[in-house]
């Protein structure tokens, strides 16, 4: 079997022998789904961090409340909750976004000196985690509807 970055040549040889053609083929489909998939996880990975990111920033700055930032917030919430969440994450995932999104939902502006920071931050990792939450208890509403 050939390994590695393949040319046409290697690829002829690969069909002709009918011992390896099943095998050939079964594993390029398979790098290829694996390649797709791995692509996805990372655009998930990247969506969270950039996600993160972009809330401390503006948070920081005091732009929490800009259209702009909200909407860049929810689009990285939604592929968030489509792409970095698997099956056995679910449960973890929706527990800890509550605790976000309640510590999002406390005034903690009236905190000295942190609480101007900390409240605009939070109000905007709570605008991320959002769309990521709706996606994920969907998921999980229908896992629950389909074992049955």
């Amino acid at each position: 079997m050939v390994h590695g970055n393949w040319k046409n040549t290697e690829i002829i040889i690969a069909l002709e022998d009918t011992h390896y053609t099943k095998k050939f083929i079964k594993e390029l489909i398979l790098n290829t789904y694996l390649g797709v998939k791995m692509n996805l996880e990372m655009i998930g990975r990247y969506s969270f961090i950039a996600g993160v990111i972009i809330a401390i920033v503006t948070g920081f700055l005091g732009a929490e409340y800009n259209n702009t930032v909200v909407l860049v917030l929810v689009v990285l919430g939604i592929i968030i909750g489509f792409l970095n969440i698997t099956e056995k994450e679910i449960y973890n995932f929706l527990i800890a976004a509550i605790a976000l999104l309640l510590t999002g939902a406390a005034n903690l502006g009236v905190l000295p000196v942190v609480g101007q920071y900390l409240g605009p931050i939070l109000t905007n990792i709570s605008t991320l985690i959002a769309p990521a939450v709706v996606i994920v208890a969907l998921k999980a509403v229908y896992t629950l509807g389909k074992e049955k």
